[in-house]
């Protein structure tokens, strides 16, 4: 399910970079994304989870820790990147990505009591130079980037890590399902509400087939499949081993480049794409310790 998550995950950064090329403003691509989403959320939640009624069982506590990880998982870190991606190029954005793994690793030691390795620092190093490399070795595409379209794509990835953390605290109590059938209607509503400031109607008006295709995609691919699939991942696992398979989606994306577009893989690339997967294997190399047992109460809240 992991590797299931990157590989989608690989081909939104340059999908989004399209469709706001093509003049989709950003919190309107954001709004649709999501805003499509959230009624397949709730059928996944219906059928696959175990219901809707799980929704009127969470109290006020578990709505607002599903509110403020919502907002961190999609509106902040959906506005910060779909702005920002219009001041910086992609390349920069997959170098401001590696920060994202190392910074969730030690959050999580912090905030969740998740244990420290050197082997999780070590594989972080090794894969960030691995991923750094890759973008700048073989003449990455630096043109068009500012300050201020790097600061936000950095604040999309902080986001992004501080929602990790949240989430993981919060699937102490509910499912992935319910977290993600909770969250995504509440994320929306600013997204919906910033996009009104854009002109939507001559917006929508303006959209061409491959925007439109785009956006569906986005909904139905890295929204609904690949972050559902992730947080039914992380409940199982730490979120400073899960997040380390963050650096191989620039990995993915060459590879994919060179199958599917015919563009040439450099022997540099592979170099550091190697380095990049030994990264993320050593910090998988741990002792493991016993599985914890879930808080009292939420096996019967999941039920």
């Amino acid at each position: 399910m992991t590797m299931t998550t990157v590989v989608i995950w690989a081909v939104t950064f340059p999908l989004l970079k399209i469709a706001l090329d093509e003049g989709v403003p950003p919190l309107t691509l954001g709004a649709l994304r999501f805003g499509l989403s959230v009624p397949m959320l709730l059928l996944v939640l219906a059928l696959m989870g175990g219901g809707l009624g799980k929704l009127r069982r969470l109290t006020a506590r578990q709505w607002g820790i599903i509110a403020a990880w919502a907002m961190l998982s999609t509106t902040v870190s959906n506005i910060t990147q779909n702005i920002g991606m219009q001041w910086t190029s992609a390349s920069v954005s997959s170098i401001l990505q590696s920060s994202g793994p190392i910074l969730g690793m030690f959050l999580a030691i912090m905030f969740l009591g998740e244990r420290y390795t050197h082997l999780k620092l070590a594989g972080g190093v090794v894969a960030t130079v691995g991923t750094v490399g890759i973008v700048v070795a073989v003449g990455a595409d630096m043109s068009g980037t500012t300050v201020a379209g790097n600061a936000l794509i950095l604040a999309s990835e902080i986001s992004y890590v501080l929602a990790g953390i949240v989430g993981k605290y919060v699937l102490r109590e509910v499912d992935p399902y319910t977290l993600m059938a909770a969250g995504f209607p509440i994320a929306t509503v600013p997204l919906v509400a910033g996009a009104a400031f854009e002109s939507p109607v001559h917006a929508l008006a303006a959209m061409s087939a491959t925007s439109w295709a785009i956006v569906a995609f986005l909904a139905v691919a890295p929204t609904t499949i690949a972050m559902l699939l992730w947080y039914i991942v992380l409940d199982r696992v730490e979120v400073g081993r899960l997040i380390y398979f963050v650096y191989l989606i620039p990995v993915v994306a060459i590879v994919a480049s060179w199958a599917m577009l015919g563009e040439t893989l450099a022997p540099v690339q592979v170099l550091f794409a190697a380095m990049v997967i030994s990264g993320v294997m050593t910090a998988q190399r741990e002792t493991k310790g016993p599985e914890k047992e879930p808080p009292d109460g939420k096996e019967s809240e999941r039920r």
